[in-house]
C-alpha cells in the first residue's frame, strides 16, 4: 500500500485561506512578540488566536 506524499504545510482551514497585512505600532509588536514566545507559539498563531477570540465575542 503506496501513501500519498502532499508537500507544504498542513491546511489551517478547511477552506480557501489568504494572507492579510495590516500596521502595527513597533511597540504593539514587540509586545505581541513577547507574548507569542512566552506561549510557545509564531506571531501568526497570536494573531490568529486574537481575532477568533474577538470574532467570538460578536
Amino acid at each position: 500500500m503506496q501513501m500519498k506524499v502532499v508537500m507544504g504545510r498542513p491546511s489551517l482551514a478547511d477552506e480557501e485561506v489568504k494572507p492579510i497585512t495590516f500596521r502595527l505600532p513597533v511597540s504593539k509588536i514587540a509586545a505581541l512578540d513577547r507574548r507569542a514566545a512566552r506561549e510557545g507559539r509564531t506571531r501568526s498563531e497570536e494573531l490568529r488566536l486574537a481575532v477568533d477570540d474577538r470574532l467570538m465575542k460578536a
